[in-house]
């Protein structure tokens, strides 16, 4: 089951709306795209560490 704005999985609930739409999108990716092999709460983990880490990064940028 893909994840939307409106039902995601609780570890996402502490994110920022912009954060939790870049984690579901980069979850939704590795479920449909990646291996099967991965634990959906490991992909969970890995999406919200890369959508904090993209938001990181756009935050810099601004600031530049």
């Amino acid at each position: 089951m893909l994840f939307t704005e409106t039902s995601y999985p609780d570890k996402m609930e502490h994110l920022s709306d912009e954060v939790r739409r870049k984690a579901i999108k980069i979850s939704n990716e590795m479920m449909v795209d990646g291996d099967v092999r991965i634990h959906k709460d490991l992909i969970i983990a890995i999406a919200i560490a890369e959508a904090e880490k993209w938001a990181d990064k756009k935050g810099r940028q601004k600031m530049n």
